[in-house]
């Protein structure tokens, strides 16, 4: 049976709630379970967030994305350091699945290959809707002076990867520093 997938947000500022959840991740030897939705560009702001944000007025809650069993025991550490840090959990959604839109292009043979492998070779449960790579080769034996010049090789393509948050934001953070990609931020579904 696959991990439930929940997004929470607790209240509190920035660092405070990054601290307290680090060193209870380290405290009990956890590793990797939780995914801060601010560090891997997660579509959750409203209208007021995104303007907040833009004239640098901290946002006082952060959105984590958490598997239900440490969920569970992250409530219990809050619950007893509540008269400590005054931290608490103002709102929990199951997560169904993730998906994001992007787009690509290419102009040599060789990145396009690396295009292609990277979005065949997909993590488990991750597929992709509207993908149809268009390659163009021409043979170039005209002159283009005072023109920019046309290239011998073309790819570009454009789609949505779809499929289990943990997987797609995976596949994301391994494409989001690929200067021939454009993906979009990461839309969550409940």
């Amino acid at each position: 049976m696959k991990k439930k997938l929940y997004e929470i947000v607790i209240k509190g500022p920035f660092d405070l709630i990054q601290g307290f959840i680090v060193g209870f991740l380290e405290g009990r030897k956890i590793e990797g379970a939780i995914i801060f939705e601010r560090e891997h560009h997660i579509k959750h702001e409203s209208k007021l967030d995104q303007l907040l944000r833009v004239i640098h007025i901290e946002e006082d809650s952060v959105h984590l994305i958490i598997d239900e069993a440490i969920y569970r025991l992250l409530c219990e550490a809050l619950n007893n350091r509540k008269h400590l840090i005054k931290l608490k959990v103002v709102s929990e959604r199951e997560i169904i699945k993730a998906h994001f839109n992007f787009t690509y292009a290419a102009y040599t043979k060789r990145f396009g290959s690396e295009l292609k492998t990277l979005f065949s070779d997909l993590p488990e449960g991750v597929r992709l809707e509207g993908y149809q790579p268009e390659e163009i080769e021409r043979e170039i034996n005209e002159s283009t002076v005072g023109y920019a010049p046309l290239h011998k090789y073309e790819i570009s393509a454009k789609g949505r990867v779809n499929g289990p948050a943990n997987e797609v934001i995976n596949f994301y953070d391994k494409i989001e520093h690929n200067s021939c990609i454009k993906p979009e931020e990461i839309g969550l579904e409940f």
